[in-house]
């Protein structure tokens, strides 16, 4: 039964018999008897074949209820698997490269330390990505920025998030002559953005959450950043940073990171990291399916997540 509905899955998705074939590697022929007799069993058409291969509003029906499926087979695979291993087994987890680089270190110490032979497969990619990879079955459960509302994932709040200005101690020197060092006094109240137009920036890309809150703030002022390069690797921007090519822009959870890598650094290559103020602070979240079998080893990492946001911001 399963297979079958793998089949029928692929066929909506790649709306064409040949390519599903291909993606399931059987012949068009097996195929499309699957779905002859999948139609007559329940007495519908689920496909209109003419003028494109689509799904009908029985088939829209199906889909749905072919992916809870889905679902809920992946689901009852992770509750025999604990259940047969005593704890063995995988996780799936979500975090964005400039997260998990602070984040997973401290988390996997305490996790390890109890569920030593489960393996944690680290995810990379942003907050969009993850909710519909977690929707899909394919991952357990993400820590994201932000994440949209839906009734099928449980969020679980970690940490309300600034966003602050990182600059050297040489860059203040020579784009704020006139008022050094007295502005250092000052900027650590909280800056705002219309001060630093003049300095070159290594920002974030468009697809990161630091990009969307700075670009819709600026937008409204009818306001530009001089930016000289983007990425959206953290370590990289406070390397550059660091390096006197320009400010960067840097997410709460950064700090911790850039007051290590300060302690490498000459007097005169301090970094600052001054917060922003008139920036919405953005929530980062736990986000897992509702309604899932938790085995104890996920219940175990969740908590050491949640415990590690609080001991440290």
């Amino acid at each position: 039964m399963l297979d079958r509905i793998e089949y029928f899955l692929t066929l909506a998705e790649e709306k064409n018999i040949t390519h599903a074939a291909k993606r399931l590697y059987v012949s068009q022929q097996c195929l499309s008897a699957y779905l002859k007799e999948l139609e007559e069993e329940y007495g519908v058409q689920l496909f209109y074949r003419k003028p494109q291969f689509m799904l009908t509003p029985a088939g829209e029906t199906f889909y749905r209820a072919a992916q809870q499926m889905q679902l809920l087979n992946k689901d009852v695979k992770s509750q025999l698997q604990n259940r047969a291993y005593d704890s063995q087994g995988q996780l799936l987890v979500g975090v964005h490269s400039s997260r998990s680089a602070t984040i997973m270190p401290s988390v996997m110490k305490e996790f390890w330390t109890q569920f030593p032979n489960i393996k944690v497969d680290v995810v990379d990619g942003n907050t969009k990505l993850f909710e519909r990879l977690l929707l899909d079955g394919d991952i357990d459960m993400f820590i994201g920025v932000n994440p949209a509302k839906n009734l099928k994932l449980e969020q679980i709040p970690l940490l309300d998030e600034g966003v602050y200005i990182t600059i050297s101690d040489n860059m203040v020197r020579k784009y704020f002559y006139y008022d050094y060092p007295g502005c250092l006094e000052r900027f650590e109240q909280g800056v705002l953005l219309e001060e630093f137009l003049h300095v070159p920036f290594i920002f974030t890309n468009e697809d990161s959450n630091i990009y969307t809150v700075i670009n819709a703030y600026l937008i409204q002022l009818g306001l530009a950043l001089n930016i000289r390069m983007t990425t959206n690797n953290g370590a990289l921007r406070t390397e550059m940073t660091a390096m006197g090519y320009g400010a960067s822009i840097s997410a709460g959870i950064r700090l911790l990171d850039i007051a290590e890598k300060n302690n490498l650094l000459p007097p005169d290559a301090k970094l600052f990291t001054f917060p922003i103020v008139n920036i919405p602070l953005s929530r980062i979240c736990l986000v897992y399916r509702k309604g899932i079998y938790k085995t104890a080893y996920f219940e175990k990492f969740a908590s050491e997540v949640a415990a590690y946001f609080k001991e440290n911001f």
